[in-house]
């Protein structure tokens, strides 16, 4: 067998192996739903995220997002609404919680899988399917994001969705389906100006662009419904647009100057909430390799192999589709000054694709069976992985998941050594399932830790507790801590007071004799505090990462 398949070559489906992908894909993101409600909704941008749909849904503003900057309640024109409606649409329906504010991601991550899973199918048949989809399920950037308050999973879905129908579209044998899938690409490049803007767009425009020039495939463009597409496109967008720059004048200007055009040039933009995420060229290639592991491999080598055999005139054009799709985003961001690891996702359904279609290949017998012995070794690791975090999490005095850290371990070499015989997808169901116990399991260990280093969630909780200190202001004097703002409406059903400009000096006016404010800062400001303010200050509840205090009564 060749090195890499087309259509044809991967119909001949094996039902006991894709069953068993499928549930390799219910496994993972079972665990994933399980996790939604832990760790603490961290900052900055999760609890941003959660708060400034936790106003919308309070207030019955739909039009405008809002979130507190520099202690003022103002206008947040960094991105457009659609994930704040899904947000506010979860907290109006099931109450605020992190679980609530994370379910819109994780409905998000499932279409996605749906979206890999109904595309692979259409091109390479059921088994390429779902190997595609447990790779996509169980790559650690999606895993991570798949259940998290960010725009970057819904944006995926979106970019998913419009790639599949330009896909569905070019290969479409009838006027009437292909009309139908051109509206469908319109409508979901829609979708992703809702979620995050322009970049949704351009994403999928390259794409599709490149992969038309290569293939000299430009009568699409001819045949494509530009009328009754654009219509769409416009109207799903346009409305909200401009009823955000009416209720918001500047909106426009500084969303798409600064946000989509200063950010990619420049690390001085003009951000208006907070400092951008510089990074060094080229940065993106590491964040992409590592964000796909366990997978990291197997899509170099996918990648090499289509490379390699594009000028092959029996070569399938789709992997070249999924190629290009998978790496737009990194090739976009290689010389971007602002970069996030979470930028890359909407390249990650290609990436899976190309990746579950040379699985699929080489599950069924090919003469070079590399696979095999790649995925036994990476099945071999995570065993040693999953004993190392039982050595951490007994030393952590968790001696249950140490436990299951071992049971996890002896799993998963018992699966080497009772199917060693099976095909390669089997060991892609194996290694899926245990990287994302490893990942459930490590967050578990690590779950007290997080909350309080990534949030304000156990210094909160602890003050909740206190009768004492019922009633008092809540003031972060030097810091703008989202998620704080996220857990005294959770924990104690009030705002804290927003005051980070003040600082110090904010500090030492609150720390006056009779003054009833409750005060918090983190542990390391609390040690660079001035020793006279720090005797003026008496500590009534405190964590590793956070010490609260009220004024001493007697100074």
């Amino acid at each position: 067998m060749t090195e890499e398949t087309g259509p044809s070559e991967v119909r001949n489906d094996r039902a006991g192996t894709t069953a068993w992908l499928v549930v390799a894909v219910f496994v993972v993101m079972g665990l994933r739903l399980a996790m939604l409600g832990w760790p603490a909704v961290s900052d900055t941008t999760e609890s941003r995220h959660a708060v400034i749909a936790m106003h919308m849904a309070e207030t019955g503003d739909w039009v405008t997002p809002r979130a507190y900057f520099h202690g003022r309640l103002v206008p947040f024109w960094g991105k457009p609404p659609l994930q704040f409606w899904l947000t506010a649409a979860s907290f109006r329906l099931l109450g605020v919680s992190e679980w609530t504010a994370r379910l819109p991601g994780y409905l998000a991550g499932l279409a996605m899988l749906g979206i890999t899973f109904a595309f692979a199918r259409r091109f390479w048949g059921r088994e390429a399917a779902a190997a595609s989809t447990v790779v996509l399920a169980s790559s650690l950037l999606f895993f991570g994001l798949a259940g998290s308050v960010t725009l970057d999973i819904t944006l995926a879905a979106a970019s998913a969705a419009a790639m599949a129908a330009f896909a569905c579209f070019a290969a479409a044998q009838d006027a009437r389906a292909r009309r139908w899938w051109g509206i469908a690409f319109a409508a979901a490049l829609a979708l992703g100006m809702l979620i995050k803007g322009p970049i949704a767009v351009a994403f999928a425009v390259l794409s599709v662009l490149a992969w038309v020039a290569i293939f000299r495939r430009w009568n699409l463009l001819a045949i494509y419904p530009w009328v009754s597409g654009m219509a769409v496109f416009l109207a799903g967008t346009l409305p909200w647009y401009l009823l955000a720059e009416r209720a918001a004048p500047g909106f426009l200007r500084y969303f798409f100057i600064n946000e989509h055009i200063l950010r990619y040039i420049s690390h001085d933009y003009g951000d208006l909430y907070g400092s951008g995420h510089s990074r060094p060229f080229g940065a993106v290639w590491l964040m992409l390799l590592a964000g796909a592991l366990p997978w990291t491999i197997v899509l170099v080598r996918a990648a090499a192999a289509r490379v390699r055999r594009r000028r092959d005139a029996a070569a399938d054009p789709w992997l070249d589709y999924v190629l290009i799709w998978a790496l737009v985003p990194p090739v976009f961001f290689t010389f971007a000054r602002q970069l996030l690891a979470t930028y890359l996702l909407p390249g990650f359904a290609g990436l899976a694709v190309l990746a579950g279609v040379a699985l699929a290949a080489k599950g069924e017998g090919g003469s070079r069976p590399r696979f095999s012995v790649l995925l036994r070794w990476q099945v071999i690791v995570s065993a040693l992985a999953s004993g190392g975090l039982a050595v951490y999490a007994a030393r952590r005095g968790a001696p249950a998941l140490a436990a299951l850290a071992v049971v996890l371990g002896l799993v998963l070499l018992s699966a080497i050594l009772v199917w060693p015989t099976r095909g390669v997808q089997t060991l892609v169901g194996v290694q899926a399932v245990g990287v994302a116990a490893l990942v459930f399991l490590t967050v578990a260990v690590a779950r007290a830790d997080l909350d309080d280093s990534r949030s304000a969630k156990t210094i909160l909780a602890r003050v909740a507790q206190d009768q004492r200190l019922d009633g008092k202001p809540l003031v972060f004097p030097l810091g703008e801590e989202h998620s704080a703002e996220f857990y005294s409406h959770l924990y104690l059903g009030r705002e804290i007071e927003h005051h980070p400009d003040a600082g110090k000096a904010l500090l030492a006016d609150r720390l006056r004799p009779g003054s009833n404010d409750l005060l918090f800062v983190e542990r390391r400001a609390w040690q660079r505090l001035d020793a006279n303010l720090r005797e003026r200050a008496e500590i009534v509840a405190q964590t590793p990462n956070w010490v609260a205090f009220v004024p001493r009564s007697n100074p």
